[in-house]
């Protein structure tokens, strides 16, 4: 008895059996197969001229040699590597140029960091505060105002 294929095993079947990768059982089965079906005999015959047609290709010969080849892939990696580098610095160069020119033409200029400054009178005062002695200081302001820096407010030693 016969098995019944599906097509996709046909032409499995019929590919390794005109490769002669087929065992003797299979090839046996096969022969039957392609006595007794139309169908899988024009499917052999297609095999066939296609299989000689392939042979008959002439063969491929590479214009560039493996090593002119490698040569230009790397080359171009090169290339490609060496013009995002050029991207990246170009672009890290506008953003500072942008932020700087932002910053100088800032139409709010508190953004700009600034060190702490007193105005000139105060500084004045302080100048002045620190040359009062004790009962200068005492005489001309209110007491209950004064807060002393050398004493607490709150005394903590309880």
């Amino acid at each position: 008895m016969i098995p019944d294929f599906d097509n996709s095993e046909h032409f499995e079947l019929l590919s390794a059996y005109i490769d002669g990768e087929l065992s003797p059982e299979e090839t046996a089965v096969i022969e039957s197969l392609l006595a007794d079906n139309q169908s899988l005999q024009q499917e052999y015959q297609r095999l066939l001229k296609l299989r000689q047609t392939l042979q008959q290709l002439p063969p491929f010969t590479p214009s560039v040699s493996v090593e002119q080849l490698s040569q230009g892939v790397f080359t171009k990696v090169a290339k490609r590597r060496q013009r995002q580098r050029w991207l990246w610095g170009g672009g890290a160069i506008a953003a500072l140029s942008v932020t700087t020119l932002s910053t100088l033409f800032s139409p709010t200029p508190n953004i700009v960091p600034q060190l702490a400054q007193t105005r000139n009178y105060e500084q004045g005062l302080i100048v002045a505060l620190n040359k009062m002695s004790k009962e200068q200081l005492n005489q001309n302001y209110d007491n209950s105002l004064m807060i002393k820096l050398n004493e607490p407010v709150v005394d903590f030693s309880r």
